[in-house]
């Protein structure tokens, strides 16, 4: 499992709420990653976090002279991270790259960079029945939970009007790179957790990274979701 995934992984941070459960999700392992087509593993991209300026530069000077080409570099402030961005020399394979930034500077966390796409409703052209492990996975009291705790959630645009609470509290800002508009997925993941018989009072910081169910871009990559749990971090 690449470093960069721990990191993102470790970010989900389970709640604990009275009378509710509190359940704490494993990482997917690397096999599962590769086998869920909802992920699309960058070609040409390594992805790292450093949390010093010298750090970074340290990484910028070593890897130009390897012949990587930064392709964007972000601040993390509320993190205290920077996470930058290379394209690939050719020929120089993703595990390779990976361990070049980690001898070019040992405290990085590196990784390839993917795309995360909602989850479909097909395998291979075939239709499935929906998967509803999420809802068999939470375990809720049949009356739900009253709660005045925040929860953040990354996914797709949430159209508050279409929850079964309209008066639910939705704080929403979008990180994704195509048209900002509704999603039927990102309402649905919302509505699972502040929805009639779920957490009442509670605040839903809604991060999408994930473009309208119209927009060409149907996908989210490192950025997106780094950008978004920067923005959680700081609220």
């Amino acid at each position: 499992m690449r470093p960069l995934y721990n990191f993102l992984s470790g970010a989900l941070l389970a709640l604990s709420v009275t009378g509710c459960e509190t359940f704490t999700p494993d990482a997917p392992s690397s096999v599962q990653i590769q086998e869920d087509e909802n992920i699309l593993e960058d070609s040409t991209n390594v992805v790292v976090l450093v949390r010093t300026q010298e750090q970074a530069n340290t990484l910028l000077v070593n890897a130009a002279r390897r012949g990587y080409q930064l392709n964007e570099r972000m601040d993390l402030d509320a993190l205290e991270m920077i996470l930058l961005d290379f394209e690939r020399p050719l020929g120089v394979s993703g595990d390779i790259a990976i361990s070049d930034m980690k001898k070019m500077e040992p405290s990085a966390s590196a990784g390839l960079d993917h795309l995360y796409t909602l989850q479909s409703q097909t395998r291979n052209n075939m239709p499935t029945m929906p998967r509803l492990y999420a809802q068999t996975m939470l375990a809720w009291p049949v009356d739900g939970c009253t709660t005045n705790v925040s929860i953040g959630m990354i996914d797709g645009y949430v159209t508050p009007s279409n929850l079964s609470t309209p008066d639910a509290v939705v704080i929403a800002k979008d990180f994704s790179n195509g048209a900002v508009g509704a999603s039927d997925h990102g309402t649905a993941i919302a509505e699972l957790l502040i929805g009639k018989g779920r957490l009442t009072g509670a605040s839903l910081y809604s991060a999408s990274v994930v473009a309208a169910d119209n927009s060409q871009q149907q996908g989210a990559g490192v950025f997106e979701l780094v950008r978004a749990i920067n923005w959680m971090q700081s609220e």
